[in-house]
């Protein structure tokens, strides 16, 4: 997740690390209610917006 939700997450590539993503938050989960916490926290930073095809599609991508 990154810092600010409303900011574009970047990826990057360095010679010597390899592809990373520019600004992404990472944690150590420590127990199952933290673990519930930041999948809510994920869910609502999430963008969804209406499509043809969907009237709930996701405007963006989550990866746990």
């Amino acid at each position: 997740m990154s810092k600010n939700y409303k900011n574009r997450l970047e990826i990057r590539e360095n010679p010597d690390t390899g592809v990373y993503v520019k600004d992404l938050s990472k944690f150590m989960i420590e127990s199952s209610t933290e673990l519930r916490e930041k999948l809510v926290h994920g869910k609502e930073n999430r963008a969804v917006g209406a499509t043809a095809m969907n009237l709930d599609s996701s405007r963006s991508h989550s990866l746990f």
